[in-house]
C-alpha cells in the first residue's frame, strides 16, 4: 500500500468518525456549547473594557496632620457674631502612656481650662499587671464637671459639647472606653451606681437632611434620646458634659 492510499483510507476513516460523532449527538439530544461559551467570554471582555473606559475616578484626601502642635481649626457654623457662651472650647485631650493632659486651643477659653504649653494633667495610677492604663479619672470628671456647670439652668448650645480627643497609638482599648465615659457624662460616687440615666442630646434632622433650625432663634434644634426636642435647661447632673467626641490623628 503507497502513501496515497494510506492518507486517502485515513480520511475517509476520520470522517466516518465524524459522522458517526454527529449521528450520536443528534441521537442523544446534546448540544456542542464550546461555540457558545467563546461567543460569551467574548461580550464579556467587550462589556468589561466599556465598563472601564467610562469610569471616572478620582482620589480621596487621606493625609493624616504632621503634627497635634499645629492650631485646631475654628469649631464649624461658628461665627465671630456667636455669644461667646454658645461657642465650642476648642478643648482637647490627649491620653499619653503616663499621664493625661487637658487644654484649649482658642485663647477665649485657655484662662478657663488651660494652654497648651500649660495643659492640666491628671496622672496615670500604678495598677500593677493590668494591662489597662488607669488614671485620675473621678479628678477628670470632676474638672469637667466645674467646666458645664457655667451652663447650668441655662440653654446649652450643641457647640459646646464638643472635645478633641488624642490617643497614644498604643493606648489599651479599655482605657480608651473608660477616658471616654469620664467625658460624657458624671461619674456616679465611688462604690454606688448611676441614679438615672445620662442624658446626651444630639442635632435633630430636617426633611431635606440637613440640621433642623428653631424657627425662633434660628438655632440647630436639640433632641433626646427619645427623639422629641429638649426643652429643659442643661442640668450637669443628669446631662452630658462634654459627650461630642472627635478624634484627632495629630498627636505626638
Amino acid at each position: 500500500m503507497n502513501l496515497a492510499k494510506a492518507h486517502a483510507k485515513a480520511r475517509q476513516a476520520m470522517k466516518r468518525r465524524e459522522e458517526q460523532v454527529e449521528q450520536d449527538e443528534l441521537e442523544g439530544g446534546e448540544i456542542n456549547l464550546i461555540p457558545y461559551l467563546d461567543i460569551v467570554t467574548n461580550l464579556m471582555l467587550f462589556i468589561l473594557a466599556s465598563i472601564a473606559s467610562g469610569l471616572i475616578l478620582g482620589q480621596l484626601n487621606t493625609t493624616l496632620p504632621d503634627s497635634s502642635r499645629q492650631p485646631a481649626p475654628p469649631s464649624a457654623g461658628v461665627s465671630p457674631e456667636t455669644p461667646p457662651e454658645e461657642r465650642s472650647l476648642d478643648m482637647v485631650v490627649q491620653i499619653a502612656s503616663d499621664v493625661i493632659r487637658v487644654f484649649s486651643t482658642n485663647p477665649a477659653f485657655q484662662q478657663v481650662v488651660a494652654t497648651p504649653q500649660a495643659p492640666r494633667k491628671f496622672k496615670r495610677v500604678p495598677q500593677g499587671e493590668d494591662p489597662a492604663w488607669v488614671y485620675e479619672y473621678r479628678a477628670l470628671n470632676d474638672f469637667l464637671y466645674g467646666l458645664s456647670k457655667q451652663w447650668s439652668n441655662k440653654p446649652r448650645a450643641f457647640a459646646t459639647y464638643r472635645v478633641v480627643l488624642q490617643v497614644d497609638k498604643d493606648t489599651p482599648y479599655g482605657t480608651l472606653i473608660a477616658v471616654m465615659d469620664t467625658l460624657r457624662c458624671k461619674l456616679p460616687p465611688t462604690g454606688k451606681e448611676a441614679e438615672g440615666p445620662c442624658l446626651l442630646p444630639r442635632i435633630g434632622q430636617g426633611p431635606d437632611g440637613n440640621p433642623e433650625m428653631d424657627p425662633t432663634t434660628r438655632k440647630p434644634v436639640q433632641i433626646g434620646p427619645d427623639g422629641k426636642k429638649l426643652t429643659a435647661p442643661y442640668n450637669p447632673d443628669t446631662m452630658a458634659l462634654f459627650h461630642d467626641i472627635v478624634f484627632s490623628p495629630g498627636y505626638q
